[in-house]
């Protein structure tokens, strides 16, 4: 419950932020925490939720509205208000090697861009690097990232010099990263600062 409190508080202090909000990996819930799951996030979320019926609509067309958020859940017999869990394509390295990472979202972003616009669901790239077995054991090893933080800064410390090298070159256009772009340790990443330079003059 306490998600969905901090979640409230959230989009009430600040009113021109939109949310996108997965739910998965809740398969095996019962009908009964289901159901109760849904009268949590109506109690809570309601008033606030774009419903599926509205489709992608602007960012600004949101605000106007006050429905600014999108949420998505993998359960069935979902209410008219959440989206399907199917909404977002996920893409996902599961490595913890930088350059593995970084050959697999630029095939990602390839892949994205010569598909075209999704027009009824959302494409997500993950710039992440997941621990595994040898990355645990080599957190003993003095000059290897002691913490799963660590380990999503050496990610964030390269995300401009990618971005340089294998976006910049092309131009700027929007969309051109993905629809969602998913980062560890937010505040440690440049993403602000980049998106900042590569948005048009102000008139």
């Amino acid at each position: 419950m306490n998600f969905f409190i901090q979640t409230q508080k959230f989009v009430i202090s600040y009113p021109s932020e939109v949310l996108i909000l997965e739910l998965s990996h809740n398969d095996s819930q019962t009908a009964d925490q289901a159901q109760l799951l849904f009268t949590l996030i109506d109690a809570y979320l309601g008033p606030y939720l774009w419903p599926p019926q509205n489709g992608f609509r602007p960012i600004s067309e949101m605000i106007s509205s006050g429905k600014r958020v999108i949420l998505t859940c993998t359960l069935n017999d979902l209410p008219p208000t959440v989206w399907s869990g199917d909404t977002i394509i996920n893409s996902y390295a599961n490595s913890p090697v930088l350059s593995t990472m970084e050959k697999f979202n630029l095939q990602q972003i390839q892949n994205w861009e010569s598909h075209g616009i999704y027009l009824s669901q959302l494409y997500k790239i993950s710039w992440t690097l997941t621990p595994d077995d040898l990355t645990i054991i080599e957190m003993i090893i003095p000059s290897y990232p002691k913490t799963v933080i660590e380990l999503a800064d050496i990610g964030n410390f390269d995300l401009e010099n990618f971005w340089n090298k294998s976006i910049v070159p092309g131009g700027y256009k929007y969309p051109i990263f993905a629809n969602i772009l998913i980062i560890d340790d937010f505040l440690n990443s440049p993403i602000i600062d980049i998106v900042k330079r590569g948005q048009p003059p102000q008139v």
